[in-house]
């Protein structure tokens, strides 16, 4: 099976310069973003592809690895059987 490249994440900012969160290109014209949020009683971060959210966890490591496993089967499955 081909290995799918590691997404490369930056770090986004909001207006005073503290850190939100990540974001990725995926090279097919789609971005992951992974944003910091307040929900009642603890922080969590959410996990979108392309403005949908796609998980939501408590650890940003976690959050990155599922958008990881988001992009490599939206690859894997594009291929053709003969390529797999």
């Amino acid at each position: 099976m081909p290995a799918v490249r590691p997404l490369v994440w930056g770090e986004t900012f909001d207006g005073d310069g503290s850190q939100t969160g990540w974001e990725a290109d995926s090279g097919f014209g789609s971005w992951y973003g992974i944003s910091l949020y307040f929900g009642g009683d603890s922080y969590g971060w959410q996990v979108q592809h392309n403005c949908e959210v796609i998980a939501d966890r408590d650890d940003p490591d976690q959050a990155k690895a599922d958008a990881q496993a988001h992009f490599e089967k939206a690859v894997l499955a594009a291929l053709s059987d003969t390529c797999k």
